[in-house]
């Protein structure tokens, strides 16, 4: 068991669906469990031009649809935190914060 104050981000398990439909109170570690990398690792190599498909299956474990391939522009300031809700939203999660560690 961890515990910890601050660092946390405000994690949230059980997020709401993209169409704000009731939220199924579930959450898939597994989708957690397969990543490798930092997204800033992620974004890194997208950034040096790897596809964001190969380097989100390399690394994530995930294949990607093509809607968010398409919302994956590395020279948006919010590219870093766009890697991120990909995972979280398969794992089922959210956050408060994004200013955490």
């Amino acid at each position: 068991v961890t515990t910890s104050d601050h660092e946390t981000g405000g994690l949230t398990l059980g997020r709401n669906p993209y169409d704000l439909s009731y939220p199924e109170y579930q959450w898939y570690p597994d989708v957690i469990r397969k990543i490798s990398a930092s997204v800033g690792t992620m974004a890194s190599k997208i950034r040096s031009g790897l596809s964001a498909r190969d380097v989100l299956s390399a690394d994530g474990g995930i294949e990607i649809t093509a809607q968010e391939e398409a919302s994956l522009n590395a020279s948006d300031p919010n590219f870093k935190m766009k890697i991120g809700e990909i995972f979280a939203y398969r794992a089922k999660v959210a956050w408060t914060s994004y200013g955490h560690t």
